[in-house]
């Protein structure tokens, strides 16, 4: 079915006198593929087919979409043969050259895009034909002269007695991983002084109560004033300018000010909140265990564990 599919489309388009740049985008396609070639340009493994795939009568020139569905074909046609891994590639290749400043990707159109996205299931299978035909294989070169041999069974009989190796055995690393100190790092940020001086302008407004200030609501006031970035890092912050209690202590020096910072400060507000909360419970103890219970479910437990007490009876 797919032979006689394949025969038809290339049929069609040869009938047609097509040119590249005169309006239409189309792309040249081998009919007979370029890799059951012998002597193909492309990397791969040889074909068997003497001659050139390059042949003006094994050329003809398809449309974006009659190109992808041609690979389709193909695939469906040799996938089980020892062309699988050739057609599968083919079409892994195909979406790879249809994205960034690739030429493909510059002259679709519209209704080509919504075509790559219906097909995205191709990619897939070029995906897992690749994977399978390197299964059980590695890419080797003679120990003694670094000659490239190709992709083989890892139990090949030369790999075993070490005739080849693994081509990245015995080569040593030539480059550093590039470091990420300072502006080399891909998140770095540097802090200027208008940066610090808007930092600063969140120190006061982070007062809960006129003299003393709280941390979280310091930050959550940077990640308002710094809408600009995505994401704003306390450490950016406490590494350029210190902890938050220098950071007031800077303030106040600068301002004349009487701003503090206690981590276990509680607004009378929160204070209130707190004491209403604990009004609500009741710790009871046997002696040795402890437990704290609402004063609903307080008598209940009693009546149920005779051997416990509230606590502050004797």
């Amino acid at each position: 079915m797919y032979k006689q599919l394949y025969a038809d489309l290339i049929k069609s388009a040869m009938k047609q006198e097509r040119k590249k740049n005169f309006g239409i985008y189309f792309e040249s396609h081998h009919i007979v593929p370029e890799f059951m070639f012998k002597n193909r340009k492309r990397k791969g493994p040889a074909g068997h087919l003497d001659g050139s795939p390059n042949a003006a009568d094994n050329l003809v020139l398809l449309t974006f979409q009659e190109h992808l569905t041609a690979h389709y074909y193909l695939y469906e046609i040799y996938k089980d043969t020892r062309y699988g891994y050739s057609t599968g590639a083919a079409l892994q290749f195909f979406f790879v050259k249809a994205v960034g400043s690739h030429k493909r990707q510059i002259e679709l159109s519209n209704i080509d895009a919504q075509f790559l996205n219906e097909m995205a299931h191709l990619r897939q299978i070029g995906i897992d034909s690749i994977s399978n035909a390197r299964k059980g294989k590695m890419p080797v070169v003679v120990a003694s002269t670094r000659e490239k041999i190709g992709s083989v069974p890892v139990d090949h009989p030369n790999v075993i007695s070490g005739l080849w190796v693994h081509h990245s055995k015995g080569v040593k690393q030539t480059w550093a991983p590039q470091s990420q100190k300072g502006n080399l790092n891909t998140n770095f940020r540097k802090m200027t002084t208008e940066h610090i001086g808007r930092i600063m302008q969140c120190v006061p407004l982070s007062s809960v109560d006129g003299t003393n200030c709280s941390k979280k609501l310091f930050q959550a006031l940077i990640k308002t004033e710094f809408v600009e970035f995505k994401k704003v890092s306390g450490n950016w912050i406490y590494n350029h300018l210190g902890p938050f209690e220098q950071i007031i202590s800077n303030y106040n020096v600068k301002n004349q000010s009487y701003l503090t910072y206690n981590p276990y400060y509680r607004s009378l507000e929160q204070r209130n909140l707190l004491s209403k909360a604990s009004a609500e419970f009741r710790t009871v103890t046997n002696g040795s265990l402890s437990k704290r219970l609402t004063l609903s479910d307080i008598k209940q437990f009693l009546i149920d564990n005779p051997t416990y007490k509230r606590k502050t009876e004797k």
